[in-house]
C-alpha cells in the first residue's frame, strides 16, 4: 500500500497537541488509497480503537462512514468496515473516484469536531507532471512599494513618509490643511509609529547595564550580579523633653523644625506642643507647616519631671570630670513635688541619657558652654546607692546654683545616687566636666549636667490606609504568560522613606548605613470577603514561597514607589483583592540632616500640650544619605561581587568570612586535617571585651553567642565535609619595665599618669586608644622598642625613656630587649592590662626620677 493522502496541514498542531496529551479525544490521521484498487482504504486514526470487535458501530453500520465530494464521481458508498489493527480500520467502497478532493467522514461524536473528517485522493499516487505546490500570488497591480526612508525615527519623519505614501497612492488626497480629517487620521498613526519607535529603542537601551537610563532598570540588571542599588536612608537623631507632669509620647509622635508663622486660625507663633490633629499628613503640605521638617519618634517615652536635670555627683571634689572612654557615673535628680530635696532620677535599663555642658568651665557662663560637649549613650545597668557624706536635702547659692551641704549626723537622709553605666562604643572620647575652678578660686558647678527624657525620632511622615489602584489590570485578564497580568502599584507620594528597622515596629536602635536601610512599606490587600492580607517588603523574592505576603519596591527616577508582586510561585499575589490600602512613609535623603537645637515643635494629644516646656535635639540629626547614583553603580557593581567570596577554600576567605561579623575586631584560620576529615581552626578577637568570658585564672574564653555567629558565618561559607572548631585568642602577657626621666618643673605622679595612658589607655583625647591597649593589639603584632619609646617620648614632661625589661611574663629573657622587639607567632595577641590582681595578664613597671615630687 502506498500513502494516497493530503493531510491539511493548517491541523498539525491540533493533531500533535490530542497525540501528546492523553484523554483529550480521537480523531483521523490518515487515509490511504490502495494504488491497484481504488475501492479499498486504509483509515488510521491518532490513539486505539475502542475495545470490542465493533468501536462506534462502524462495523455493523458502514454507512456511518462517509466519502463526501467529487466532480465527475459522486455518491460514493461504504460497503464493509473492518478492524485491521487497534488503530487501523480497513474500508471498502463500492467503486473508487476521480482526480477531485473528497472528504472522508466518521459520524462518531465520541471524536474530535475537527479531525473526524480529512481530506484525500484518489488518485494521489498516480504520476502527475504537475508541480503540487500552489503558484505564488501575483504581483500588487498597484504598482512597486515606495522607497521607504529606514532612519525615520520621530513624529516629521513618519508624517512625511505617510504625505508620500498617500500622494502615490491616492493623488486626489492633495489638500494637507492640518483641520482635513485625512490629516488628522495620518498624524495620528504618525504619532503611534513615533510612540512605537521610541519603546522599540528603549527596550534595546534598557537591556544592557551601560546604555540602561531608568533606574528601575539598572536596579534590576545589578541585582544579577549580586548588587543592592542602595536607596538611601532618612536622617535620625535624639530629642529631649522638658516637661512639668509625665507624659507618655507614643512611637510615630511628629516632631518639628520651627514652624514660620502662626497655624491657621491664629495670630500668635507656635507653642512647642501642637495638638496632634493639626499635625495631618495633609496639613503638613500646605503653608506654614510645609516649610518645616518633620521627624517621628521610633519608640515610646514616659517623660517625666525627674528626668528633665539630673546632677552628676562629684564626691566632694572642687575639680572633678569624668575620663575620656568613662562609662560609669552617678546621678540624682530634683523633685518639683518634693523642692531642694533630692531624689532618685526615674531612669531604666535602654533608657537614653545625655551628657552636656552647660556653662564653661573657665568663666561659669552659660553662653560660653562648648555645644560640641554633648554625648547621647544608653544605659546598660542602673543601680541605687547613696552618698553619706552629703544631705538628701540641698541648697542654691546667690547665683541660683545648688549647694549640696555635709551630713553631720546618720539620722538625717544621705544624698540618694543612682549609679548608671553605658556601653564603650558610647563613651565620651574626651573628658566630662564636672565641677571646675575659676581662675579667682570660685567654684563652677554643675559644668556638665546630665538628661533622660529622651526619645529616638527619624525623618519622614506616615501616611495611613492610602487608596492606591492599579492602573489597566484585571484579575479576569490574561497576562503575556496565559496566567493573570502581574500587578502593579504606584505610590502617589515622594521620596519614599527608606529607614532602619520595619515600619510599624518599635525601633531603638537606628545605626547602620543605607545598605541596612529598608522600605518604610506596608500594602493591606482587602478582599470582596475574608480576610485582609497585609504585604510586607523583601529585597527580592527569590526566596519566597507561594503563600509568602511578600512585595517588592522598586524607586523610579522622580523618587516614587513602585511596588511589585508575586506570581503565585514566588510570591502570593493578590488575586482577590478588591482595594489596596497602603501605609508608607515619606521623606529620605539628606534633607533631614538638620542641626542641633533644630527641632523645637512636638504634636501631642490635646490634654498633654501644656505639660510640655522644652522639645530640643541636643545633637544634629545625621545618616540621611541620598540613594546611589546609577553612574556610581555602573562603576562599582561590575567588580563588587569579588570584594568577598561566599565560599571559603583558602585560609584568606575563612578569615574574611569572619570578620565580617561586626563582633570581631580580628581573626585567623588554618585548615587541618584531623585524622578523620579536614577542620577549620578559628580563632577570633571580639570587638567587645564583654564577650571574653572568664573561665578562672588569667584564661578566657569566647562567649556563647559569638561563637554561635562565628560558626554560622563559617557554615555559609565552608565546603561540605569540613568541621569548624572556634577558639579564643592565645594571649602573651607582657612584663614591661620603663625608666622615665621627667623633665624640670613636671610632677613625677602627673608624669606618671600619662605615661600610664599613653600606654594602656582604652580612650585618649580625640578616641585614639593607648600604644597596648586592647584595642589596638591583634593577632601576631609584635612589640617595638622603637615605637615604645616614640609614644612615651611623645608625653608631655618626659625628658627621656629607657626600657629596663621586657619580656614575656613568668619566662625567662629571650634576648627581646637586645633585639629590640617582642614577637609573637600568627595565633598569639599580646596583653598588658597591669592589672594588681591578674598579674598574668600582663605587668608593667614605671620607674619615674626627676622632675618636682
Amino acid at each position: 500500500m502506498t500513502d494516497a493522502i493530503l493531510p491539511p496541514s493548517p491541523l498539525s498542531r491540533r493533531r500533535a497537541e490530542l497525540i501528546t496529551e492523553e484523554g483529550r479525544g480521537n480523531g483521523i490521521d490518515y487515509v490511504e488509497v490502495d494504488p491497484t484498487d481504488h475501492t479499498r482504504l486504509t483509515v488510521g486514526v491518532l490513539s486505539d480503537l475502542p475495545t470490542g470487535g465493533d468501536p462506534w458501530q462502524l462495523v455493523s453500520q458502514p454507512d456511518r462512514v462517509l466519502v463526501k465530494g467529487g466532480e465527475r464521481v459522486r455518491a460514493i458508498r461504504t460497503l464493509t468496515v473492518a478492524v485491521h489493527d487497534p488503530r487501523t480500520l480497513d474500508v471498502r467502497v463500492d467503486r473508487g473516484g476521480d482526480h477531485s478532493t473528497y472528504q472522508l467522514e466518521l459520524a462518531v461524536t465520541d471524536l474530535d469536531p475537527v479531525l473526524r473528517r480529512i481530506g484525500f485522493s484518489f488518485m494521489a499516487a498516480c504520476p502527475s507532471d504537475l508541480d503540487c505546490r500552489p503558484p505564488a500570488e501575483a504581483d500588487d497591480p498597484a504598482g512597486p512599494e515606495p522607497l521607504l526612508d529606514t532612519l525615520a525615527k520621530d513624529f516629521a519623519s513618519f508624517r512625511r513618509l505617510l504625505l508620500d505614501l498617500s500622494a502615490q497612492r491616492h493623488p486626489s488626497l492633495s489638500d494637507q490643511h492640518p483641520a482635513d480629517l485625512a490629516i488628522t487620521l495620518l498624524e495620528l498613526l504618525a504619532f503611534h509609529a513615533d510612540q512605537l519607535s521610541y519603546a522599540q529603542d528603549a527596550t534595546a537601551l534598557e537591556a544592557y547595564l551601560d546604555t540602561a537610563r531608568r533606574r528601575v532598570s539598572v536596579r534590576r540588571h545589578l541585582t544579577l550580579v549580586d548588587y543592592r542599588l542602595h536607596q538611601g536612608r532618612n536622617a535620625a537623631t535624639a530629642v529631649y523633653l522638658a516637661v512639668t507632669a509625665p507624659v507618655t509620647v507614643p512611637a510615630g509622635t511628629r516632631v518639628l523644625t520651627r514652624i514660620p508663622g502662626p497655624l491657621p486660625g491664629t495670630s500668635t507663633a507656635p507653642p512647642v506642643a501642637v495638638p496632634a490633629g493639626l499635625l495631618t499628613p495633609a496639613a503638613l503640605q500646605l503653608p506654614p507647616l510645609s516649610g518645616s521638617v518633620v521627624f517621628e519618634t521610633t519608640h515610646r517615652l514616659k517623660a517625666h519631671p525627674r528626668g528633665n536635670l539630673l546632677h552628676v555627683h562629684h564626691w566632694g571634689e572642687d575639680v572633678f570630670r569624668l575620663p575620656p572612654g568613662a562609662t560609669t557615673a552617678w546621678l540624682w535628680a530634683e523633685d518639683r513635688a518634693q523642692p531642694s530635696t533630692a531624689v532618685l532620677p526615674r531612669l531604666t535599663v535602654g533608657d537614653l541619657l545625655l551628657l552636656e555642658q552647660v556653662r564653661s568651665p573657665g568663666t561659669g557662663a552659660p553662653a560660653d558652654a562648648d555645644p560640641t560637649a554633648r554625648w547621647v549613650v544608653r544605659l546598660t545597668d542602673v543601680q541605687p546607692g547613696s552618698d553619706p557624706a552629703y544631705l538628701a536635702d540641698y541648697g542654691r547659692d546667690s547665683e541660683g546654683q545648688v549647694q549640696l551641704a555635709e551630713r553631720t549626723d546618720d539620722t538625717s537622709p544621705a544624698l540618694p545616687l543612682l549609679a548608671v553605666r553605658w556601653a564603650e562604643t558610647d563613651a565620651p572620647d574626651r573628658a566630662v566636666c564636672v565641677r571646675a575652678v575659676r581662675a579667682d578660686g570660685d567654684p563652677v558647678p554643675d559644668v556638665s549636667v546630665a538628661r533622660g527624657n529622651l526619645v529616638l525620632a527619624d525623618h519622614g511622615i506616615t501616611r495611613d490606609g492610602v487608596d492606591v489602584r492599579p492602573q489597566d489590570w484585571s484579575p479576569t485578564a490574561a497576562g503575556p504568560l496565559g496566567g493573570p497580568p502581574p500587578l502593579r502599584l504606584r505610590l502617589p507620594d515622594a521620596p519614599l522613606t527608606h529607614q532602619i528597622g520595619a515600619l510599624g515596629a518599635e525601633r531603638t536602635q537606628l545605626t547602620g548605613g543605607p545598605e541596612d536601610a529598608v522600605p518604610a512599606l506596608s500594602v493591606t490587600a482587602r478582599p470582596g470577603s475574608g480576610r485582609d492580607q497585609v504585604y510586607t517588603p523583601v529585597p527580592d523574592l527569590l526566596d519566597s514561597g507561594p503563600n509568602d505576603l511578600h512585595l517588592v519596591v522598586e524607586v523610579d527616577d522622580t523618587g516614587h514607589g513602585l511596588v511589585r508582586f508575586g506570581d503565585g510561585t514566588l510570591g502570593r499575589p493578590p488575586l482577590e483583592a478588591s482595594t489596596f490600602l497602603a501605609r508608607y512613609r515619606t521623606g529620605n535623603g539628606t534633607a533631614g540632616n538638620v542641626g542641633a537645637e533644630s527641632l523645637i515643635h512636638i504634636g501631642l494629644a490635646a490634654a498633654d500640650t501644656g505639660k510640655v516646656e522644652t522639645v530640643r535635639n541636643p545633637l544634629p540629626a545625621t545618616g540621611g544619605t541620598e540613594p546611589e547614583t546609577t553612574e556610581h553603580a555602573r562603576q562599582l557593581a561590575p567588580d563588587a561581587y569579588r570584594s568577598h567570596s561566599e565560599r571559603a577554600v583558602t585560609e584568606r576567605d575563612a578569615v574574611d568570612a569572619v570578620l565580617r561579623l561586626p563582633s570581631v575586631r580580628a581573626a585567623v584560620a588554618a585548615l587541618r586535617w584531623t585524622g578523620s576529615w579536614y577542620t577549620w581552626l578559628i580563632a577570633a578577637l571580639p570587638t567587645d571585651p564583654a564577650d571574653l568570658v572568664d573561665i578562672g585564672g588569667s584564661h578566657q574564653e569566647l562567649s556563647a553567642g559569638l561563637r554561635a555567629r562565628i560558626l554560622a558565618a563559617m557554615d555559609a561559607v565552608r565546603l561540605a565535609g569540613q568541621d569548624v572548631d572556634v577558639r579564643p585568642p592565645w594571649f602573651v602577657p607582657v612584663e614591661l619595665e620603663l625608666h622615665v626621666c621627667a623633665a624640670a618643673g613636671h610632677s613625677r605622679s602627673v608624669v606618671r599618669h600619662a605615661v600610664r595612658d599613653a600606654l594602656l589607655a582604652r580612650r585618649l583625647p580625640g578616641g585614639r586608644p593607648g600604644l597596648l591597649a586592647p584595642a589596638t593589639l591583634t593577632f601576631g603584632r609584635p612589640l617595638l622598642l622603637g615605637e615604645l619609646y616614640a609614644t612615651v617620648a611623645a608625653v608631655p614632661g618626659v625628658d627621656s625613656v629607657k626600657a629596663v625589661l621586657l619580656r614575656r611574663y613568668d619566662q625567662s629573657d629571650n634576648g627581646e630587649l637586645a633585639a629590640g622587639r617582642l614577637d609573637v607567632a600568627p595565633w598569639e595577641v599580646l596583653r598588658l592590662d597591669d592589672d594588681p590582681s591578674l598579674p598574668g595578664r600582663g605587668v608593667l613597671r614605671l620607674d619615674i626620677d626627676g622632675g618636682t615630687p
